[in-house]
Formats: structure tokens, sequence, C-alpha cells
């Protein structure tokens, strides 16, 4: 039987002594990352590693992190719910090897190959725990998904710009779109287009143009 969610598996991974609970405060911002790498490379891939506390943006988040939850054969099985992950790949090759039945004995094998698979099919349910909380309001104090996406968006153009030295044509090679697609974006999210914020809050201070000179005109000099 499938597992009826990710918290169910991590709850099955806990119990066959799979899973280590990291109950300290641990930064998203390459630590987990560094933490979890070390992990990947013990011997046999060491454990999977749930951090309860994790500081997204120095605020503690009230999301846990699981990671590496799959990095070994065991967790693999596990996961697929098979004694070993090698049994599965049998099953992938005889499917893939099918050929037209020559016999009834062949033909009612093939068939059950093609029961087995029925259960591989993905299901509609009409709640899930991902859906436990949902935010739908929006504007007023509510949670505006807009506004994420659009605080997200204006986070990445302003990294690539500051990255780039305010060049557009450098930001948007960095972002992998059009310079004048970057220049719409930054209009629209209100990202200042000649020179960089005055992070005192004072007045834009100019930037150099890709030609080498002071940038006089944000529509074509950068």
């Amino acid at each position: 039987m499938a597992y009826r969610s990710f918290r169910q598996f991590l709850e099955a991974l806990e119990q066959a002594g799979e899973l280590k609970r990291i109950a300290i405060p641990v930064d998203t911002k390459l630590l987990i990352a560094e933490w979890a790498d070390r992990e990947m490379k013990s011997p046999g891939g060491g454990k999977a590693l749930l951090f309860e506390h994790p500081i997204v943006d120095g605020k503690p988040s009230e999301f846990p992190v699981a990671i590496n939850t799959m990095g070994s054969r065991r967790r693999m099985a596990m996961a697929l719910q098979v004694p070993d992950i090698q049994d599965v790949a049998r099953e992938i090759q005889l499917i893939l090897k099918a050929k037209p039945p020559n016999d009834l004995r062949e033909g009612w094998n093939l068939l059950k190959q093609g029961i087995h698979l029925l259960h591989a099919r993905p299901k509609s349910v009409r709640d899930a725990p991902c859906q436990e909380v949902v935010h739908t309001s929006v504007g007023g104090d509510g949670f505006s998904l807009d506004e994420v996406l659009a605080n997200y968006e204006q986070r990445m153009l302003y990294q690539a710009l500051e990255h780039a030295g305010w060049v557009k044509t450098r930001a948007a090679e960095l972002l992998k779109i059009k310079r004048t697609t970057l220049i719409e974006k930054m209009k629209r999210l209100g990202i200042p287009l000649k020179g960089t914020p005055d992070r005192s809050g004072g007045a834009l201070t100019s930037v150099e143009a890709e030609g080498g000179g002071p940038a006089s005109d944000p529509g074509v000099n950068n």
C-alpha cells in the first residue's frame, strides 16, 4: 500500500532508524546544504535529515525541511515499498522487452504485468494533507500569491543587476532573458532604470554605461 503522504513516509523512515531529527535552528542558506552534503557522502548514504526549525531570511520558519530522504538504496526501496530496488528495475526491463505472446501462457503472464501497472496510475482525491492549510484571501491582512511572486521576482532582478554592476545587458544574460524583457520587468516592478538605489535612502547614484562613459539614457546606454 502506498504512503498517503510524505509525512507518513518520514514516520516510516524514523521507525526504521533511517531518519535523524535536527532540533537546533539551522539557516537554509548554505548551512542545510552543507550539512546534507556531508551526510550524503557518509557510508551507505547516511541518514535522512529533518530540520525542525529552519531559518529563512533570518527568521524561523514554521515549515520543517526534510532532505536526503532517498539518498540510499534502502530508503529508495522503502519509498517504492519493495524489498530491493532491483526488483523494480527487473519489472521495468520485462515491460520494455515485452513481445507479442506466442501462446496462452505467455499471454497470461503479459496480462498479469499489465494489471500490475494499473496500480501505478495517479489517483485523484478530494482532500489531501497538503491542503490542511490553504491561503485564499487576497489584500488587506490576508495572503496574496501575486504579491509573493512579484516580491520574489523583484528580488531576483535586484540580485542579477547588482551582480552585473547594474549593466542591464549583463544582467539579462545572467537571467537568460532578453534585455528588453528585463527593462519591461524593471518598469513593472518599480526598479529604477537609471543608476542604483542609494542604500542610505538618498537619491540614485549613476552607473557607468557599457561603453565606459556615464549612463545618460536608461533605455539605451546600459
